[in-house]
């Protein structure tokens, strides 16, 4: 239950962080790697699996909010650095929970399966959170 709790948490800190900006900057972001990877709307909103393009569409989203860097490695004290201030300490086990599950998983240096190994990670944590985070569409 404490773990599940601390998922919550870390998807919850995710969706406040992301929305902070508003949704019009990450509707440029979503844009922007939708484009970059060569999907559609519908490729995007209709992913049940993960291809190899909604993993990169991953890692630009995550690179272009400075959560992974260009050579596809997740800091997870930036991750927490990004979340709202009152949320960062409830925050910090499940981020780190996961940094630590994708680095003990090598990804053999694609960085598109490390962003989609981490957003797995959370969804799988807190699935209703996720279609909270914005990351895929709008948030509901």
């Amino acid at each position: 239950m404490k773990a599940f709790s601390c998922s919550c948490c870390i998807l919850l800190s995710l969706v406040i962080f992301i929305n902070a900006d508003g949704i019009v900057e990450h509707k440029a972001l979503r844009e922007k790697c939708r484009d970059e990877t060569k999907l559609t709307d519908d490729d995007i909103k209709m992913s049940a699996t993960i291809s190899s393009n909604l993993g990169c569409y991953l890692f630009c989203f995550l690179k272009d909010l400075q959560i992974m860097n260009d050579k596809g490695m997740f800091d997870p004290s930036v991750a927490v650095n990004a979340i709202e201030e009152g949320l960062r300490e409830a925050s910090k086990p499940a981020i780190y929970a996961c940094s630590d599950l994708v680095s003990k998983n090598e990804s053999n240096g694609d960085d598109c399966e490390t962003a989609w190994k981490l957003i797995s990670c959370f969804k799988e944590r807190a699935p209703n959170l996720y279609d909270l985070m914005g990351i895929l569409q709008p948030p509901m």
